[in-house]
């Protein structure tokens, strides 16, 4: 019993960790080198216009794409491109408006605590 409690207990501060380190606004300018600063700004004036959601626009977004594709401008917007077209085609922002009853009664779950932003965790059963 007290190895579980000293886990769970593990598993706590780990997470309350990262919800710390990840809760510092991602718009702070010494989490983007200057370099990257330059290339979010004209990374977001080539694509704001096709950018469907308000997290969107945020550059702790935007610098996602640009560091997976190495700071390459061009692959990153194909990449956000690709994303958006995902996102239109699985018609991912109208999720929550399903019917997920059913679903719900095959795999039941609980919400357990939240991220660093407030939304929820999912345990399952």
């Amino acid at each position: 019993m007290h190895l579980v409690c000293s886990s769970t207990i593990l598993v706590i501060n780990i997470a309350i960790y990262f919800a710390l380190v990840l809760n510092s606004t991602c718009d702070d300018a010494k989490l983007y080198t200057s370099k990257e600063k330059i290339l979010l700004k004209k990374f977001y004036s080539e694509i704001k216009q096709d950018l469907t959601l308000e997290i969107m626009h945020e550059n702790k977004y935007l610098i996602r794409y640009l560091r997976a594709q190495n700071h390459d401008i061009e692959k990153a917007e194909a990449m956000l491109h690709r994303t958006i077209e995902w996102r239109n085609e699985t018609k991912m922002d109208n999720i929550l408006q399903e019917d997920w009853s059913s679903w719900t009664r095959k795999y039941p779950f609980t919400l357990h605590m939240s991220d660093y932003e407030g939304r929820p965790g999912v345990c399952s059963k």
